[in-house]
């Protein structure tokens, strides 16, 4: 009887062995037939009670070389910080085995169930527990999550489920639209529509929060969009966002939606703001050389002259009156003259004094003639030199800037010299930020340069300039990086839907449709000769301005010429006086 019992128990012991033999061939089985599937080599960290020696036999009979490394575990913490997060390691466990609890627990800490790693989680019935159940149900397996889970069913069949099919799904989209007093909303619009396409394209619920900001770090904490999604409140941001260094931290920035960004947008001045006008006119080399030839002329006019007079010393009283020795500053005057297109009474009676004064007045004819035509040029035409920053600042231009919470947040932040000074010199002491209708009028009517969204400015600028006003507009950047993109919560589970739904739509053009309908690019110029502008104060301002040099001067020679003649005056009176005394005596 004893030997029976003992027979018995041998039998169901090598049973029990065989059955946990086949299992584990099943099981190891399983996993070779999950790492074929995979088309590139793929490493295995496996956290199990399988015997590694059957193991590794096992695997070593894969074909394309995989796995190409398989390691054993015990404790998570050293491999699964050594493990690299790439689509080429997959983690196996066996939740049967001892420890496979606090191996998982360590991974959802560490949000090790995330994009970009793959698990295959080996389950089963236990004293007939599923223990898929009891281990999985506290494990933050989102959507994101590549989680493979397989459940041995009895007779060599497993069950297979993916995490993203058995996981109860729930998307929030959150819409942030911000409405503010300064008029220009089409951002806002265009990112409450593009954020409901995102939404319909995933098949999530919309729940809309409205803030009155983008969102920017104040007094320790975010404030506005970004303040919701760092408390958890959203996932999904509505309106497009600018890059900064400390956004990187809590956002993750999916793809640039808008195409059109933030910038200057000012019409090219009149020449005049920019320049003297009237030295414009002819080159360095001309000045120079007309300098020199006025200068070759008044010698020999002198000289002339001088000769003239020398020639008829011994004439009559009135032929030496009218050829008295000449002095310079009247040779001066009749080249002056002759400059101005004028006049002069000096007269030269000699043939080669009056050939001298012909050529002196024919050739600058041709350089009055040449100078007014370029200066009738010079005063319709627009500056170019404003082209950076630092043109835009040191030019005459008045600035002013779209009112809203980004543009003031740039210029106040800005720590640039160049973009600094632009906002202390040019704007802080001035009311400088207006709504977009305002300064787009006043940049159609005065020399003016306006900071704005482009897309929603030349929307505009369409309805209100002419064609011919619609010419030479240009554009200066102040805010870097301002192509705002479409965002979500940094580490958000949905930010690969997210990415991949973004993908979709501007694959099917509904981006490009978006954009066209709210925004507008830069206007075409068409009819650039429309109008013709009327001279102003700042065209001949260098004119007044050697007017009143030259009237100071006269008036000031004219004091020096009395006080000379004053004291003249006292001189020949006192030699009266002294030749009266000697004539007494």
């Amino acid at each position: 009887m004893q030997a029976l019992k003992f027979f018995v128990l041998l039998m169901l012991a090598l049973e029990l062995q065989l059955h946990i033999a086949c299992n584990t061939e099943n099981e190891l089985k399983l996993i070779v037939d999950i790492v074929n599937s995979y088309e590139t080599p793929t490493a295995v960290i496996a956290k199990g009670c399988w015997n590694k020696n059957n193991i590794t036999n096992m695997l070593s009979k894969t074909k394309n070389s995989n796995p190409k490394t398989l390691r054993f575990v015990e404790e998570p913490s050293g491999p699964l910080n050594w493990m690299t997060r790439n689509h080429q390691t997959i983690i196996v466990v066996e939740l049967k085995c001892f420890g496979s609890n606090e191996f998982l627990k360590y991974a959802n800490d560490n949000k090790m169930f995330r994009y970009s790693q793959r698990w295959l989680i080996i389950g089963g019935y236990m004293n007939g527990v599923d223990v898929i159940s009891t281990e999985l149900q506290d494990l933050d397996i989102l959507l994101d999550s590549e989680v493979t889970i397989t459940r041995d069913v009895g007779e060599s069949v497993f069950e297979l489920y993916s995490s993203v099919f058995w996981m109860v799904i729930c998307s929030i989209c959150v819409m942030y639209i911000s409405f503010g007093s300064h008029g220009s909303n089409k951002p806002a619009i265009h990112g409450y529509r593009y954020t409901a396409m995102i939404c319909d394209f995933i098949n999530a619920t919309r729940t809309m929060i409205f803030t009155d900001t983008w969102g920017y770090f104040v007094n320790g904490s975010w404030n506005g969009q970004i303040g919701y999604i760092v408390r958890g409140e959203a996932e999904l941001i509505g309106c497009p966002m600018f890059f900064s260094l400390d956004r990187l931290d809590v956002l993750y920035y999916i793809t640039n939606t808008v195409t059109s960004g933030v910038k200057f947008v000012f019409r090219e001045p009149p020449l005049s703001y920019q320049n003297n006008l009237f030295i414009l006119p002819f080159g360095t080399g001309v000045w120079i050389c007309s300098a020199g030839f006025v200068v070759l002329l008044l010698v020999m006019l002198y000289i002339n002259s001088y000769w003239e007079s020398k020639m008829h010393e011994n004439d009559g009283q009135n032929q030496a009156k009218q050829n008295a020795k000449p002095n310079f500053s009247d040779m001066t005057m009749l080249v002056i003259s002759a400059i101005a297109q004028q006049g002069s009474s000096i007269e030269l009676k000699g043939t080669v004094g009056r050939l001298v004064v012909f050529i002196l007045f024919m050739v600058f004819l041709f350089l009055y003639t040449s100078y007014s035509a370029n200066i009738v040029a010079l005063l319709q035409s627009s500056s170019k030199q404003i082209r950076t920053l630092k043109d835009l600042l040191e030019s005459r231009l008045e600035l002013g800037s779209e009112d809203t919470s980004y543009n003031r947040y740039h210029f106040k932040a800005a720590t640039d010299p160049v973009r600094k000074a632009i906002y202390e010199t040019k704007m802080a002491s001035k009311n400088s930020f207006m709504t977009l209708e305002e300064g787009i009028k006043k940049l159609q009517t005065s020399p003016f340069g306006f900071n704005m969204h482009l897309g929603a400015g030349y929307r505009v600028v369409e309805k209100l300039f002419h064609e011919h006003e619609k010419c030479g507009l240009q554009e200066i950047e102040f805010i870097p990086l301002q192509s705002p993109w479409a965002t979500c919560k940094k580490d958000s589970p949905y930010a690969q839907l997210y990415k991949l739904s973004v993908y979709r739509i501007r694959e099917f053009g509904l981006n490009s449709q978006l954009n066209r309908k709210l925004f507008s690019t830069k206007p075409v110029c068409q009819s650039s000769r429309g109008s013709f502008a009327s001279v102003n104060l700042v065209d001949v301002y260098p004119l007044l301005l050697m007017l009143l040099y030259g009237a100071l001067l006269a008036f000031a020679l004219l004091f020096l010429e009395i006080l000379t003649h004053r004291w003249e005056m006292r001189q020949r009176q006192k030699t009266t006086t002294q030749s009266e005394v000697t004539d007494i005596s």
